[in-house]
Parts: structure tokens; sequence; C-alpha cells
């Protein structure tokens, strides 16, 4: 799907209705109980849409290198929401997460999506 940044609406919502008219609906895949969270992965995209890749590649902190390979348990590790309670708990999630990893492909953009970047 593409569309003019200019012409899209945007909205942040805990649910859609069913009255909601839309002729596409793309979903951006963030969860968080925090609206204020929501509002900064938002502000994020707006001005990455807006101002470019450049000034944001520097104030990403991590960035899997998950282009080429998959993630290795470490790094799936480390990004689980993991504190003194929920250690063990996720220790063993993470190696189904691994499991879904091993067995999922390596995600590629469309040739037309790669021609018009």
């Amino acid at each position: 799907m593409t569309a003019e940044w200019n012409k899209v609406f945007f909205c942040i919502s805990t649910y859609m209705r069913g009255d909601f008219e839309c002729s596409e609906i793309f979903k951006f895949g963030y969860v968080s109980r925090h609206p204020n969270d929501l509002q900064q992965y938002w502000e994020y995209v707006r001005s990455y849409m807006e101002d470019g890749p450049e000034a944001h590649y520097k104030a990403i902190k991590a960035c899997l290198p998950i282009a080429e390979r998959h993630e290795t348990w470490k790094e799936g590790f480390d990004n689980l929401p993991c504190n003194w309670f929920t250690t063990p708990f996720y220790f063993f999630i993470s190696f189904a997460r691994v499991y879904a990893m091993r067995t999922s492909k390596i995600p590629r953009w469309p040739e037309w999506v790669e021609q018009s970047c």
C-alpha cells in the first residue's frame, strides 16, 4: 500500500469501532499500556517521515542486525521485559522465541518498494 503523507489520517486508539469508515487501514505494530509511550512512538514516526531518516539513525540506541540473519538467543532475551521476578519465566519463554525466529523467514521488502526507496 502506498499513500501520500499529507493525505493520510492517523489516530491512536485502544480499539476501532465498527462505525469508522475507511478505505484502507494500516496498523503500526506497537502496544503499550501508557498513552505517553504511544505518543512518543508516533512522534518518532511523524518526524521520521517529515524530516527524513538521517536525524533518527544516530538516535536509535539499539538496532538488531537482522537484515541478513536471525537474531541470536542473547539478542532476543535482552529484548524481553525481564525483572528479578519475571526472569525465570522469560528464560524459558526465550527458547520458544528462538524456535519462532529460526522457523520464520527473514523479511524482505518487495522489489517495487526497494526501487522506490
